[in-house]
């Protein structure tokens, strides 16, 4: 996505106002004058304070070049200002951390929180005195939640293919959130469609190679999750998505169960690595996770 800081705020204050409108239909207005509001940010974000924060990056395929070292709140609040909403944001929070403060709210013994979504992320609660920003600082529960940023994480240990490198090249932020890129709803149709391109490239068993295969981010995840649950026999859902997104037609049983499978394996895959960033996360700090539970128990 790439546009100005203005026309993405913009459009955030009118999408609210219009849901406002839509609930104060018929009823009596709010007797309180300025309405408080939560925002949920979900990119890294340099925290000042509960109710601000500095975009570091973009990440999820998003560009907006000049809103990158702005604090987020204020941009937001002029725009409602703008649309003539009287609001403003009381807090400003990660989906990551705001999962992880629900979970623990309904439950203590919640200590960490995963998001896997158009875009990953993950958070946990440690130990103060454990981390090094907090040194120095009175924190009176003894522990605060971390924001990981798991979906920037790399290694050489990944397994990345040429198909992960390609994709990364190509993106708005190359050679950023390596492990996003491959576990992530915004990018395992667009694995998928350049494995099928590939195929088509090096073999005729799709045909004429279709100039829609080209088409960048063309087949999106929920194409990609109704192919992979397609259990009719003919396979008709996975038949239909080829012809009309890809233009892929006149194509056999048993090429729509290729097609399947490679599905699978993709999404397999990512499924395989968010779990071993889960059980990565707890193994490391498994003395830390068991003190956290007797903590928060209290």
């Amino acid at each position: 996505m790439t546009s100005t800081s203005e026309d993405l705020f913009d459009f955030i204050a009118s999408t609210l106002k219009q849901f406002v409108e839509k609930e104060e239909n018929g009823s009596e207005p709010s007797s309180v004058r300025t309405r408080e509001l939560g925002l949920t940010f979900s990119f890294p974000v340099r925290q000042l304070s509960i109710h601000s924060g500095i975009l570091i990056k973009w990440t999820k395929g998003f560009a907006i070049e000049d809103m990158v070292g702005k604090e987020v709140v204020g941009l937001l609040e002029a725009a409602l200002v703008r649309s003539g909403l009287d609001m403003r944001a009381a807090v400003l929070v990660n989906d990551a951390v705001g999962t992880l403060a629900l979970g623990h709210y309904d439950d203590a013994d919640t200590v960490a929180a995963v998001i896997i979504g158009t875009g990953t992320n993950a958070c946990y609660l440690e130990r103060a005195d454990a981390i090094i920003k907090c040194q120095g600082h009175l924190i009176t529960s003894g522990c605060m939640a971390v924001n990981m940023e798991w979906g920037n994480f790399w290694s050489s240990h990944l397994p990345r293919t040429s198909y992960d490198i390609d994709l990364d090249l190509e993106s708005p932020n190359p050679n950023d959130q390596g492990f996003e890129k491959m576990i992530s709803g915004i990018y395992l149709g667009d694995i998928v469609r350049r494995v099928i391109l590939r195929m088509s490239q090096e073999s005729d068993i799709f045909g004429p190679v279709s100039s829609r295969l080209s088409v960048p981010f063309i087949l999106q995840a929920p194409l990609l999750a109704a192919m992979h649950e397609d259990d009719s026999p003919e396979l008709k859902e996975v038949d239909k998505i080829l012809k009309e997104t890809l233009e892929i037609s006149e194509v056999s049983l048993k090429v729509r169960k290729l097609v399947v499978r490679i599905c699978d394996v993709v999404t397999r895959r990512a499924a395989r690595l968010a779990a071993a960033g889960i059980a990565g996360n707890l193994e490391e700090d498994w003395t830390g996770w068991k003190w956290r539970c007797r903590r928060w128990k209290k």
